[in-house]
C-alpha cells in the first residue's frame, strides 16, 4: 500500500502515526460509514489508537467531514449530468454565488483548463434539464454550458 500523504513507516515493523494515518485516510475514502471498531479490525489495530487518530486528523483539518452518498435515482433523480460553465471574469464572483445557491447543483468546482466553473447535478428528466440550463444561461456572466451526461461512476 503506497502512503497517501507520502509518508512511510522508519523501522521494518513499527508503524508510525504518519503510516497509521495514511492506512485510515485511505479506509475512510472507501467506506467513510465504519465505526472505529471496524477500521482497528480491519487496520490491525486498537480501537482507542484509531479514536484518537481520527480525532487528531479532524483537529489538524485533516479531515474536514464526511460525506453521505446518496441514491438519487431512488429519489426520482434518473440523470447525472456534469455542466462546463464559461464565466466572464469581471463577472465570476456574482456569478459563482448565485450558482452555489442552487439547490439542485450537487457539487460545484472552480477549475482551470478549458473551463471555468464544473458542475455535478441530478434531474429527474431531459426537460427538467432543459430548464435547469435555462436558469444557468439566465445567470449575468455565464458565457457557456457545456453538459454531460455521466454514464457510470468509476471511483
Amino acid at each position: 500500500m503506497t502512503p497517501i500523504l507520502g509518508r512511510s513507516s522508519v523501522r521494518k515493523g513499527v508503524m508510525h502515526s504518519a503510516e497509521i494515518d495514511d492506512r485510515i485516510i485511505d479506509v475512510l475514502t472507501y467506506n467513510a460509514d465504519l465505526t472505529y471498531k471496524e477500521i482497528a479490525n480491519k487496520l490491525g489495530l486498537n480501537e482507542s489508537t484509531v479514536r484518537k487518530r481520527i480525532l487528531a486528523l479532524k483537529r489538524r483539518g485533516v479531515i474536514r467531514r464526511f460525506m453521505v452518498e446518496v441514491d438519487e435515482e431512488s429519489l426520482g433523480r434518473k440523470l447525472n449530468v456534469s455542466l462546463a460553465l464559461d464565466v466572464d471574469p469581471t463577472k465570476f464572483i456574482e456569478a459563482t454565488r448565485k450558482l452555489i445557491a442552487i439547490p439542485e447543483i450537487a457539487m460545484a468546482f472552480h477549475t482551470s483548463g478549458g473551463h471555468d466553473i464544473f458542475l455535478i447535478l441530478w434531474t429527474k428528466d431531459r426537460e427538467s434539464l432543459t430548464q435547469f440550463i435555462k436558469i444557468i444561461t439566465s445567470i449575468d456572466g455565464i458565457t457557456s454550458v457545456v453538459p454531460s451526461f455521466i454514464v457510470e461512476r468509476l471511483r
